[in-house]
């Protein structure tokens, strides 16, 4: 195949194979025979097999055509077989596009200092690395809840400040976490809502109040998936009156000495090592003790 200085590329519909092929071809040519112009451009028909399934481009070297918008524009309105017509240069027929290449975000932020991949991250999670935006925000988010829950007010009064202050402006207040809320499942939302219960504002730790800092420069974009794990946690021990066996130590689960229930803290949340195993033994050591 050698390359066109000039081309007209006629793209013809899905058809069979065979003469159909042929008659197209002919009535193109015939049509372009009226254009006016330079007959500088040589004529390929890109034609697209239904069976086999398979796109072909076919040179018509023997006759050049002047490139006639006019009369293209006609020969698209009057041939329902011609997908599209494009006039190209240093044209070469059946040649692979080249595969586009992806620019990256240029980004003067941790992440891309440290050279930190997001190739393990959908795409859609990208522009909210090295976002300044999320930095200055999680600073007023955090500047809101500085003292939180706030020793002055009834703990009514703190869930109104809450729900008032911060989740009913989330929109307007924190614009780029409120984008990113959709990505996060409304995290920050349902975190904020946990935080202004009662019982978590009278038994949760300084950690659990301070959800500005999921948005640190240094942070991943789903970091208050965490904090609202850790506020689950709790929220879950104070309804299932299981407050105090946060303060217990973390044991080893083959540790035999250790109480039946084998309840423990990991990370900042709850987690409890009974598995499938366990279950079954007790049901073994129960139906052993109703036939003894």
């Amino acid at each position: 195949m050698i390359r066109h200085p000039e081309a007209i590329v006629f793209k013809v519909k899905g058809v069979r194979p065979g003469e159909v092929f042929r008659l197209i071809i002919d009535d193109v040519l015939a049509k372009a025979a009226t254009w006016v112009g330079p007959a500088t451009c040589v004529a390929v028909f890109k034609l697209h097999m239904v069976r086999p399934e398979q796109t072909e481009d076919v040179v018509w070297p023997d006759v050049m055509i002047p490139h006639d918008a006019d009369g293209i524009e006609h020969l698209l309105l009057s041939s329902d077989e011609i997908e599209s017509v494009q006039h190209k240069r240093n044209s070469m027929p059946n040649e692979n596009p080249r595969p586009k290449v992806k620019k990256k975000r240029e980004t003067n932020g941790p992440f891309s200092k440290q050279g930190y991949s997001l190739d393990g991250w959908s795409p859609c999670w990208h522009p909210y690395f090295d976002r300044p935006e999320l930095e200055t925000e999680g600073a007023e988010l955090g500047r809101l809840l500085n003292g939180y829950p706030f020793t002055g007010k009834s703990p009514k009064e703190n869930a109104r400040y809450v729900e008032i202050e911060i989740i009913h402006r989330l929109r307007d207040r924190f614009p780029t976490i409120y984008e990113l809320e959709k990505l996060n499942k409304n995290a920050l939302t349902e975190a904020l809502k946990l935080i202004a219960k009662p019982a978590i504002q009278r038994l949760g730790s300084a950690h659990h109040f301070k959800l500005a800092l999921a948005y640190h420069e240094r942070q991943i974009p789903n970091m208050i998936g965490v904090y609202l794990s850790h506020l689950q946690a709790l929220d879950w021990m104070i309804k299932n009156d299981r407050i105090n066996d946060r303060d217990r130590k973390i044991v080893d689960p083959a540790d035999d000495e250790v109480s039946t229930d084998k309840y423990f803290l990991l990370g900042g949340g709850s987690n409890n090592d009974r598995d499938s195993s366990d279950e079954l033994a007790d049901a073994e050591a129960e139906e052993e003790a109703l036939n003894a």
